[in-house]
């Protein structure tokens, strides 16, 4: 059907959109630019189903979709302070609230165990939310149709305009969930460690939007005139195909490298490539985004947030002016367990606010050794208290002298190099490193909220429970804590991993009430030279305990479980009974300790002297609130949490009022 074309060029565009046809000028021969005049009339008929303006609001959408979770999110952590604040333990029996609490937390806490557990590395509640926050992705860019310009070649196509306008809207949430310091962490007090697996995820999002923008550009020419319309359209000025390539190929390799596996593997080059990565990929977004639907919005509150993240790290955690200016602070680098560990020990004197530094258990430092690594900015939990009655030094101009203190086991990379200084300098050549933070911690003060703690531990992990384990002996029985017993349960592959901590145990149990703090470790493998006369080692210990254990009647209990390898796999074998009497001697000389003796329960398979947590925690709660503090291995953090999980059948039955969680993250 032939098209009268007008005879005028100043006819109105609503006169010649009244005279067209279902056929689209641009299929006809004489009408295929815009030098024809129902060339763009057919191309605004073309738009009335999904008009290019309307995308805008899809950007939108997610800004509010993001506000909303973290509106939510804020409330919540804001109500919990001011609980915290009234500081009360009430008497009363469950209350509806109570239990509903444990009934989100049996639900929440739980996580998926095996391989898909270690994959995803977090709870159902956080599976949820990405769950959540993938589907309402999903329906925003699919449900409208059409999809593509009836015909396609009539202009962008809506979806890919509006997943790419949605995958920059993801911006400025995916920066302020990388940030140290961030203002996500400021409003929620979600730590950063924590916040890192949401920002991964969200950008593993805005890589899919990216794709789903990026291939309808590609099939439109395509489809249009084949290969040939494709390299045309590509290489056109200022072609968005042309300048979308750059931006793709380095979102790819961001998302790509941040994998677990490979981040893991290659951490010092992933350190080193994502930051420089992902500020390339912020300019040439801009570049190629043109502000289109004003996109620059988005790209602009992404440089905002950046830069608030910048300069609160700089001023409130870098403390250069404090710490040691320029030139940083003096750090005496230690071997330990014949350079299986580390300690590392830093002297945070300093002028600022005439108090030195302030941190608080289960904190972390990213720390920076200019000699061994000028790029190497690494995170290592305080295994230390501050000294609340610390004493004044005079050289320091009054400042309470504290030290940090560090149990670092070497790896690879910055952890290989000080393990290398240590074995040959030793203490006499400290190395100077720069501090950011401290980051992190439980955002609750435990002393005054529950009745019992349980602190978990995995091998290195000791490093963030420890702290709490001293604070709160330290705390138990001043005025205000509510805090009644202490428990420890620490998995080690050797028993003379106790010489790492010694010191801090024996403190924890001398200024502790008597009988309020339990110190169980389980160890999994023994070194060299530990094969012994079974019987014999069997028969001394024994009278050696109970000579202990008679003259003491205020008994602390530390448990030991000692691997039992069996004689059919290993040449050797070892006893349950060899326990370090030495060490029991020791601390038996101290005003309080100790009966050692051994914890009968049954092996899992192939978990040889690992305590069995389903049944072992359980057994812990007790007292009418109790929280479970862990860090360790992922396994280690997953039966935990699935065995607290099942724990709040017991806030259900009335039997206690609360059981909480909080673990911390163990591994880069």
């Amino acid at each position: 059907m032939k098209i009268a074309l007008p005879s005028t060029p100043t006819m109105h565009f609503d006169t010649i959109h009244s005279n067209l046809s279902v056929s689209s000028p641009s299929n006809l021969p004489l009408c295929s630019s815009e030098s024809c005049l129902a060339f763009p009339a057919g191309r605004t008929a073309s738009q009335a189903p999904t008009p290019g303006a309307d995308q805008l609001g899809y950007g939108r959408w997610i800004s509010y979709y993001y506000s909303a979770i973290l509106f939510i999110f804020s409330l919540i952590y804001w109500m919990q302070r001011i609980r915290n604040r009234a500081r009360q333990c009430s008497t009363e029996k469950t209350t509806p609230a109570q239990n509903l609490l444990a009934l989100w937390r049996g639900w929440s806490y739980r996580r998926p165990a095996g391989r898909v557990g270690a994959t995803f590395r977090m709870s159902y509640s956080m599976l949820s939310l990405l769950l959540l926050s993938l589907l309402t992705t999903i329906l925003l860019a699919f449900v409208q149709r059409p999809y593509y310009r009836p015909p396609v070649g009539e202009g962008p196509p809506p979806i890919g305009v509006r997943a790419g306008l949605m995958a920059v809207a993801l911006m400025p949430p995916i920066v302020a969930l990388s940030g140290k310091f961030n203002i996500v962490t400021l409003l929620t007090g979600i730590s950063h460690e924590r916040l890192n697996v949401l920002h991964r995820w969200v950008a593993y999002i805005c890589m899919g939007l990216a794709l789903v923008h990026a291939l309808p550009f590609i099939l439109v020419p395509l489809w249009d005139g084949g290969r040939a319309g494709l390299k045309e359209e590509y290489y056109q000025h200022g072609s968005s195909g042309y300048t979308g390539t750059p931006v793709i190929s380095l979102l790819f390799f961001i998302t790509l490298f941040s994998i677990h596996p490979l981040r893991r593997r290659f951490y010092e080059t992933f350190v080193y490539t994502h930051i420089l990565a992902s500020i390339v990929f912020l300019v040439l977004l801009f570049w190629h985004s043109s502000n289109t639907l004003h996109s620059w919005d988005y790209l602009w509150a992404t440089v905002a947030v950046w830069a608030l993240s910048l300069i609160g790290r700089l001023v409130f955690k870098m403390r250069i002016a404090s710490m040691g200016g320029i030139r940083g602070v003096e750090t005496s680098v230690e071997e330990l367990d014949g350079g299986g560990m580390l300690r590392v020990s830093v002297d945070t004197r300093g002028k600022w606010a005439g108090e030195g530094m302030r941190w608080s258990p289960g904190q972390h430092l990213f720390l920076r050794w200019p000699k061994i690594g000028i790029v190497d900015n690494h995170p290592f939990t305080i295994a230390s208290v501050r000294d609340e009655a610390a004493r004044l030094d005079e050289k320091g101009g009054g400042a309470p002298s504290t030290r940090l203190r560090f149990l670092i086991k070497p790896h690879h990379g910055v952890t290989k190099k000080l393990a290398k200084h240590a074995c040959i300098h030793g203490q006499s050549k400290p190395l100077r490193a720069f501090i950011d933070g401290p980051y992190g911690g439980v955002n609750r003060p435990l002393e005054f909220l529950y009745e019992s703690v349980i602190l978990v531990a995995g091998g290195g992990g000791i490093t963030a429970v420890l702290p709490w384990l001293v604070h709160l002996s330290r705390k138990m029985g001043t005025e205000g804590c509510v805090t009644r017993e202490v428990r420890l349960v620490w998995t080690v592959k050797h028993r003379h991993a106790l010489e790492w901590v010694a010191e801090d145990l024996r403190e924890a149990i001398d200024v502790a009430p008597a009988g309020s703090v339990g110190i169980e470790y389980y160890v999994t493998v023994e070194g060299e030279g530990s094969e012994l006369d079974v019987d014999s080692s069997h028969q001394l210990k024994k009278q050696q305990i109970r000579k202990i254990s008679e003259a003491r009647s205020d008994v602390i209990e530390v448990a030991a479980a000692i691997a039992l390898e069996d004689d059919r796999k290993f040449s050797r074998r070892y006893t349950c009974d060899t326990v370090d009497i030495e060490a029991a001697m020791d601390m038996a000389r101290t005003e309080k300790i100790v009966r050692v003796h051994t914890r009968e329960f049954e092996f899992g398979p192939g978990l040889f002297g690992r305590p069995v947590l389903e049944t072992l925690i359980p057994e812990m709660v007790r007292l009418e609130r109790t929280i479970v503090v862990g860090c360790g291995p992922e396994s280690l953090k997953i039966d935990l949490s699935n065995t607290v999980a099942r724990c709040q059948k017991t806030v259900l039955k009335g039997e206690v009022r609360e059981v909480a969680l909080h673990t911390e993250t163990f591994g880069w």
